[in-house]
């Protein structure tokens, strides 16, 4: 590939990616007000964090099924098929070995995502499959209506979808956490970079009732290869 036309590919894939966090950032907006009226009852976090663990079996079976098995043209629907494993299979694994036992097995099977992978930096591969993630093949199918928030300051734009509900599984152990640590009233400040986990917790923080007071960015906003987003 010549210099000009690897150029223009460089500038193609910026062009997208800017596209993209425009995309993310009026969704973002438009959920925002919906987001910002969550109404969590100070005794709710810590009662809300016993559901998942006296279900986790269940909430795991749960989820498998829906972005494997209810969603086969997934990347995990075609690791599983891959494999050869039901969902059968996966409950009884589950029965016999727990939760981190079928992980692990699930593991050896191929059915898994490195950090790259998910990104899609690199292309999945598993003996003769290869998959080209990207982040729509990622957004679970009972998440609907939802915003695309973006994960990555820096790398290749990776979305996350989140709605009401799934937002609040987020803020509740945040809020516990807070809790048990008898830190809700500090006052506090965020050193981070913009990306979907940090913009998660400062409207998480927002609607707990501790909102950052200032925001420092780790990076120097004057750099002329930082992305328009992060200025």
């Amino acid at each position: 590939m010549t210099a000009a036309r690897l150029g223009a590919v460089s500038g193609f894939i910026a062009m997208r990616d800017d596209l993209l966090d425009l995309v993310a950032g009026i969704r973002f907006l438009i959920r925002l007000p919906g987001l910002l009226t969550l109404d969590i009852d100070p005794s709710e976090p810590l009662a809300r964090l016993r559901v998942p663990f006296e279900n986790r079996k269940p909430n795991f079976l749960e989820r498998v099924y829906d972005v494997a098995y209810a969603s086969p043209q997934t990347p995990y629907g075609n690791l599983f098929a891959r494999a050869g494993c039901q969902y059968e299979d996966v409950v009884s694994m589950v029965r016999k070995e727990g939760i981190e036992g079928t992980l692990q097995t699930l593991f050896r099977a191929g059915i898994y995502l490195t950090f790259e992978e998910l990104r899609g930096t690199t292309a999945v591969r598993r003996g003769n499959l290869t998959l080209n993630v990207r982040p729509e093949h990622l957004v679970n199918p009972r998440v609907a209506g939802g915003m695309l928030l973006q994960r990555g300051a820096r790398g290749r734009v990776t979305g996350i979808r989140v709605d009401r509900e799934a937002f609040r599984g987020y803020a509740l152990p945040l809020a516990a956490y807070e809790i048990i640590r008898g830190s809700m009233d500090t006052v506090r400040g965020s050193w981070n970079e913009v990306s979907s986990t940090w913009l998660q917790r400062q409207v998480a923080g927002a609607v707990l009732g501790y909102p950052s007071e200032r925001w420092f960015s780790q990076l120097d906003p004057s750099t002329p290869e930082l992305p328009w987003r992060l200025r």
